[in-house]
């Protein structure tokens, strides 16, 4: 199985602790998970709507952040402040926990049909 991609979308309920938070997850990213080779959050501003861009080398990467998001207390803390819209997984997921995983999420898988990347 190759990388895993995720956007995960939604709205921030309170925007200036929905930033702090974003900074401290990416922090965390950062300092603790190699295998997360993209963890990326782009904001509206104006309605507080939002999408998180991540990028994981494999599954056993997609597993330790988010465990490591339950460790820190920062799932709960998520919870609070963010009403999802939803994720949508690009790829195929060929390991059968991801995909577990994923589809109680309630993700949606989009397989590759065609494509360049260079």
């Amino acid at each position: 199985m190759g990388n895993i991609t995720a956007m995960v979308r939604g709205t921030a309920k309170d925007y200036d602790a929905f930033v702090d938070l974003a900074e401290r997850v990416s922090a965390l990213v950062e300092k603790s998970e190699p295998g997360t080779l993209r963890y990326e959050c782009f904001v509206d501003d104006k309605n507080a709507q939002f999408v998180w861009h991540e990028v994981y080398q494999d599954g056993p990467a997609f597993f330790q952040h988010n465990q490591n998001l339950l460790e820190a207390g920062i799932m709960e803390e998520v919870g609070q402040l963010v009403d999802f819209d939803g994720m949508t997984v690009l790829g195929d997921v060929t390991d059968p926990d991801v995909r577990e995983a994923l589809d109680q999420m309630g993700a949606q898988i989009l397989n590759r049909q065609v494509g360049v990347v260079r």
